[in-house]
């Protein structure tokens, strides 16, 4: 009984994944995505996060120049140096790119937006959920070595 029952489940499980019905994100997932991740190296911080477009404001979408769409998601990547309310931006080349599961790579064009006295680099990477990607971020700041972050996220519709 029990194995008709497993393939009763599996028949299931293929049947809803062709009708395009993806599986509940696991808990805890939301937090995930928006989670920074951090590097250091002296004085100098970078930070990056990714989120999907549709979980930004409209008003910040615009100042950013982002279009908002469900499969689209905004990479920012900040450069910094000082603590806290002490941070201020640092100068720097930064490149990204995203490789998905498959090990295709896409380059992500990054952009500066100064956001007050800050300056963060934004880039827009498209997607087809559900998705993992790894990022890789290179930063080349005016005083300092390279440095280079990765980091891993899970992306569900």
């Amino acid at each position: 009984m029990t194995d008709r029952r497993a393939a009763a489940t599996g028949l299931l499980a293929l049947a809803l994944g062709a009708c395009g019905i993806a599986p509940t994100p696991p808990e805890g997932h939301a937090a995930r995505a928006r989670e920074e991740a951090v590097t250091r190296s002296d004085d100098l911080t970078v930070r990056a996060s990714v989120v999907p477009t549709m979980a930004i404001g409209e008003a910040v979408a615009r100042e950013y120049g982002v279009e908002r769409h469900p499969r689209a998601l905004l990479l920012m990547v900040g450069v910094r140096r000082g603590e806290g309310a002490a941070e201020t931006a640092v100068p720097a080349r930064v490149s990204a790119n995203a490789i998905d599961l498959r090990g295709v790579r896409t380059a992500i064009a990054l952009r500066e937006v100064a956001s007050g006295a800050l300056t963060d680099h934004i880039g827009v990477v498209r997607i087809v959920p559900p998705e993992t990607l790894r990022f890789h971020i290179e930063v080349q700041a005016a005083s300092g070595r390279p440095l280079a972050l990765q980091f891993s996220r899970d992306f569900y519709p």
